[in-house]
């Protein structure tokens, strides 16, 4: 479901009693657009006045999804992928080949995310790097095309969308975030070097579904079984409800981990022998707002609640602590931004993070701020140079 979850048909759609078919052996490809285009996952490019234009028949197409790449194919990252952005080129430098995880505050809109990544693109005035970009939908792949303008990066920067213009579907959002993997892969593998651009909420929701389906299918028991002999073998003594409560816990959380290292594992800096390519991924990740935690956040948390084997009245008190939360909330509107757990796990699967101070956040009509908690930051690969180490 992570990695094919989109309908051959956008526009199908599936009743209640029909049946449908799992291409379950497929591998989803891409056809390789000339750089600077605007493109579907498929790699089916929109015209100016956005009209999709068919695929040519000798379009070289790649997989969307690859195997990771093995150590040994890998070297020290040596290069330094320039930002723009003093604070973070000096004190928490990102590597040509590396995965950083960008934290924004609560509040940031869409649009700013997408302002800051412009800024990124715009700081490769003048180099090599092509630019790779995911968006949710065609309205917004054209929406950050207005944004980067008319400048020499932009010649350089390809974006893939999903085919669904009602920015629903997260079957398509996850296929463009593949897809547009799938072609910094090639572009490394072929001795270049790309920048992968990405927003991680929709991982954030199709993780909530995964989630949601696995409860209601029983699946995360499942799961648990072949784990529960060696946690109920724990004593009941010296807090063993506790020590119990944590285990099922990390078996949950590496499952996430797991999901998120799929997508956010794939940068690398080749070694010589290799061709000597380079993928390097920018994760930004809007926080969500804790006062705006949204029905479904509170669902999920339910869910593995009552999933969890513990003392009957440590359970009940988190229960009824989150159904209370639940029937304080009006008709649900799934709120923007992603839980700080799940950013924490993110941080954990890339290879460094930067972490924006709250007061970064400002008004959409206000120019950004680059504000990094130089304390929570942490970049690694080439910080041996930094200012910050001198």
């Amino acid at each position: 479901m992570c990695f094919a979850a989109a309908k051959c048909d956008p526009e199908a759609a599936v009743a209640a009693d029909e049946s449908y078919t799992i291409l379950s052996g497929s591998r989803a490809t891409v056809a390789m657009p000339p750089a600077g285009s605007t493109i579907n996952w498929l790699g089916q490019r929109y015209s100016e006045d956005a009209e999709m234009q068919p695929l040519a028949a000798d379009a070289t197409k790649v997989y969307c999804f690859n195997e990771m790449m093995g150590i040994n194919k890998r070297q020290r990252i040596h290069r330094s992928l320039h930002t723009g952005v003093m604070a973070i080129d000096a004190f928490v430098p990102i590597g040509r080949g590396q995965s950083m995880a960008i934290r924004l505050p609560p509040g940031i809109s869409e649009e700013q995310l997408r302002r800051y990544m412009t800024h990124v693109i715009r700081a490769q005035e003048g180099n090599d790097l092509n630019i790779l970009s995911p968006t949710c939908s065609p309205e917004e792949a054209r929406m950050f095309r207005g944004l980067v303008g008319d400048i020499e990066p932009a010649s350089r920067l390809t974006i893939v969308s999903g085919r669904d213009t009602t920015d629903n579907s997260l079957g398509e959002a996850v296929m463009a975030i593949n897809s547009a993997t799938g072609m910094a892969e090639r572009i490394r593998d072929e001795g270049g070097d790309a920048l992968l651009l990405l927003d991680l909420e929709p991982l954030y929701r199709m993780w909530a579904v995964l989630e949601e389906v696995a409860a209601e299918q029983g699946m995360a028991e499942i799961a648990m079984q072949n784990q529960d002999a060696h946690i109920n073998a724990i004593p009941e003594k010296d807090g063993g409800a506790f020590w119990k409560y944590i285990a099922r816990s990390n078996a949950s959380t590496g499952r996430r981990r797991t999901f998120l290292g799929c997508f956010l594992q794939r940068a690398a800096q080749l070694s010589p022998e290799r061709g000597g390519g380079s993928l390097s991924m920018l994760c930004f990740v809007r926080q969500q707002d804790d006062s705006q935690t949204s029905r479904r956040d509170l669902e999920a948390k339910l869910n593995n609640l009552k999933q969890m084997k513990l003392d009957d009245a440590m359970r009940k008190r988190a229960i009824d602590k989150v159904e209370a939360q639940l029937a304080e909330l009006a008709d649900d509107h799934r709120s923007a931004g992603v839980p700080d757990d799940f950013i924490e796990e993110s941080k954990a699967t890339t290879d460094g993070h930067l972490q924006f101070v709250d007061e970064a956040a400002t008004r959409a009509d206000k120019p950004l701020r680059w504000c990094i908690d130089m304390q929570e930051s942490v970049a690694r690969g080439i910080t041996s140079i930094t200012v910050q180490n001198q």
